[in-house]
């Protein structure tokens, strides 16, 4: 059975997270509304989505650029995949509402659970049009006929983060399931922790803590996890 090994940063920052506006989807549905979606693969186009997060740097590598801010940026960043679904036939992922409501119901634990996203998506090749692979006409885009190859690549999202942006000197965490979040049939096992203390990755039991005290004065915390 193939292993998939996903990394992801978090520092604690604040970000707005923004609302998908109508018109946009209306433009959107607009440009792509010639296309055959049931060649996207995965169903999830990066640029039907609100694409308000470079998702693309959230691909599971430890990179400095991949870094999910907090809560909010994973909100944004959930949104972005989950307003990608082009195909209409494919259930929708969970309404961000009820994401809401569902982190809101743990936010006065005393262990702060993990928000995790797991998803695949496509996304236009950079060379589609040069390729001949799409033509534009009035501000739409359509499939040409025949084409040897396809316009689009697969890609991957993984994002972590702490759904508490705030913390005293102690950190505790905990690993709830009911906060990950996916459009595959893929499970999470086990979810570990990097508090990059030098004693490296610690396995966060389901319903179980892990916790780490800091005893310097320093307002922001670089975290890894690893599922």
């Amino acid at each position: 059975m193939k292993r998939i090994l996903l990394l992801v940063a978090i520092v604690v920052i604040g970000l707005q997270s923004i609302a998908q506006p109508d018109p946009l989807r209306l433009k959107l549905d607009s440009i792509f509304q010639f296309i055959d979606k049931a060649q996207v693969p995965t169903g999830y186009l990066k640029e039907y989505g609100a694409e308000l997060m470079p998702i693309h740097c959230f691909n599971g590598l430890l990179t400095d650029s991949n870094a999910v801010a907090d809560i909010d940026a994973f909100r944004a960043t959930y949104t972005d995949i989950s307003t990608a679904k082009i195909q209409v036939q494919l259930a929708a992922m969970t309404n961000l509402t009820v994401i809401n409501t569902q982190i809101s119901s743990f936010v006065n634990d005393a262990a702060t659970p993990i928000a995790l996203l797991y998803g695949n998506y496509a996304s236009m090749r950079n060379d589609a049009l040069s390729q001949n692979l799409f033509t534009v006409s009035n501000q739409r885009i359509f499939d040409v006929a025949g084409r040897s190859q396809s316009p689009y690549t697969t890609n991957t999202l993984f994002a972590a983060a702490s759904i508490k942006k705030e913390f005293t000197n102690t950190v505790i965490f905990t690993y709830n399931p009911s906060l990950y979040y996916t459009n595959t049939n893929i499970t999470i096992n086990t979810l570990w922790v990097d508090f990059k203390d030098g004693q490296g990755y610690k396995i966060i039991p389901i319903s179980g803590t892990v916790s780490k005290t800091y005893t310097d004065s320093s307002s922001t915390k670089l975290i890894d996890f690893k599922v």
